[in-house]
């Protein structure tokens, strides 16, 4: 298995984990509701959300436009880019566990839905592929 296609099926992973944890608490497994006491907590989980949601999908959708980053990945792209690709996968997936765990955690609130419909939605286009590969590794001319 190539690295590129190594860094495919983790990204795949996350969401099929994602899946298992929301139908886990639909199903009863896991508790739900459990932190709708105070609003206090509720205040403290969707400004958690909101923060991983605008943070880590404005982090995962630039992460290989960074200087460095693009300059590791055009010295070595063989190990460099399925590197960054790992470290970008780990965001995303950090962002739609927790929004998944919020979500159930709560239920009364719909901050947590929408940050996960947006972390889902802006993880589409964090998909580590071959074009991308070539475009990031691809020297700039300094005109």
């Amino acid at each position: 298995m190539t690295a590129l296609r190594r860094q495919q099926f983790y990204f795949g992973l996350v969401f099929v984990v994602a899946a298992a944890l929301a139908a886990l608490f639909e199903r009863g497994v896991l508790p739900t509701g459990f932190l709708g006491g105070s609003t206090g907590a509720l205040y403290a989980l969707d400004l958690l959300c909101v923060v991983l949601c605008i943070g880590g999908t404005y982090a995962a959708l630039r992460l290989m436009s960074f200087p460095t980053v693009r300059r590791s990945i055009q010295a070595d792209v063989a190990v460099a880019y399925p590197r960054w690709a790992g470290r970008r996968t780990l965001i995303i997936a950090v962002c739609v566990w927790a929004e998944v765990f919020a979500y159930f955690a709560s239920l009364q609130s719909t901050t947590a839905q929408y940050t996960l419909l947006i972390s889902l939605a802006a993880a589409v286009f964090c998909i580590p592929t071959a074009r991308e590969m070539e475009s990031v590794s691809q020297k700039e001319d300094n005109r």
